[in-house]
């Protein structure tokens, strides 16, 4: 049995707090526009969006109406507040569903420059979320602490050890604090 191990580590309170003001500010915003444009330009509800190494991509629109003749049904299981909302997908199969799907890559597409805060934060430290082939090195994941201000890391172990850079901003911690920050 072949088990992974990992390092972990706790980015420093000031340093979390001061990424967390920039992304909300620079990054956080830019991503909302993205994101109401492409419910604006459906008439949608909302959007659901699923990671794929570190990108987004839109599973599919919500609406409050059964899907029209565009669209395909993709999920019908949502009720907030007393109301049902569709999840739908392009219907490729007919031009302007062909052209639907265009426009949600074209969003997807501006959306990579604006990533979820994880990614965002992983590429601002220089260290790697993805795992690299061609450049062996520890891959990152991000994690808050349960009281939601903490950002801890768990690190995947190359050879017994952290390959890559460590950031100066983070600290290494035991897995019983980590444990400890993370869990109830």
């Amino acid at each position: 049995m072949n088990m992974k191990a990992y390092a972990y580590f706790k980015l420093s309170d000031a340093a979390a707090n001061g990424y967390t003001i920039r992304w909300l500010k620079d990054v956080s915003v830019k991503r909302d526009k993205i994101i109401c444009s492409l419910q604006r330009a459906f008439g949608a509800d909302g959007v659901s969006l699923v990671s794929n190494r570190g990108y987004e991509r839109v599973e599919c629109i919500w609406m409050n109406q059964l899907a029209p003749e565009l669209w395909r049904g993709k999920s019908d299981g949502l009720f907030i507040g007393g109301f049902q909302f569709y999840g739908v997908v392009p219907d490729i199969t007919t031009p302007e569903g062909r052209n639907n799907a265009t426009l949600i890559q074209e969003h997807e597409e501006q959306l990579r420059k604006y990533p979820t805060f994880p990614v965002w934060l992983c590429n601002e430290l220089g260290v790697d979320v993805v795992p690299n082939m061609f450049d062996l090195k520890s891959v990152w994941t991000m994690h808050h602490s349960r009281d939601g201000f903490g950002i801890l890391f768990e690190v995947c172990l190359l050879d017994g050890e952290v390959k890559g850079p460590v950031p100066a901003e983070c600290q290494r911690i035991k897995h019983s604090e980590f444990v400890a920050l993370t869990e109830e």
